[in-house]
């Protein structure tokens, strides 16, 4: 049975892997006046996309946070998740140029700007951010 809206998590990441995760998003898309990648939701889109048509970016998700918090122990003796703002942004500069990161900004940009019903953009907190307003159904 296909949901409308992800309202539980489907977890495709482990605990660890979920923070680092977390931590990254909100660095794509921090918060200012308006909420950060995972308050608006991403993280719900991620597992949904995850499920169906990203689900070829599983092991690679798996492989890029597992290195992301490695190289947060090697570098700083901390998980990434723990770092200030500012060393998680080096860190993620170091893998700008990724395929990893350049399909994460990608699909962390989708859950943001999505269609709610996509699991994603919650309440369409980034529509109003940019003054979008749908037609009413």
């Amino acid at each position: 049975m296909e949901r409308s809206i992800v309202t539980e998590r489907e977890c495709f990441v482990d605990p660890t892997q979920s923070a680092v995760l977390k931590a990254a998003i909100d660095r794509i898309i921090p918060a200012d006046d308006f909420p950060s990648a995972s308050e608006a939701g991403v993280m719900n889109y991620l597992d949904r996309i995850l499920a169906h048509d990203a689900a070829d970016f599983v092991p690679a998700l798996h492989e890029g946070l597992a290195k992301l918090e490695l190289s947060a122990q090697n570098a700083y003796g901390h998980g990434f998740a723990v770092l200030s703002p500012d060393d998680q942004d080096g860190l993620l500069r170091a893998i700008e140029n990724t395929p990893f990161f350049q399909r994460l900004v990608r699909l962390t940009s989708e859950g943001f700007y999505a269609d709610p019903a996509n699991g994603g953009n919650k309440d369409g907190v980034s529509w109003r951010m940019i003054g979008y307003k749908p037609d009413p159904v």
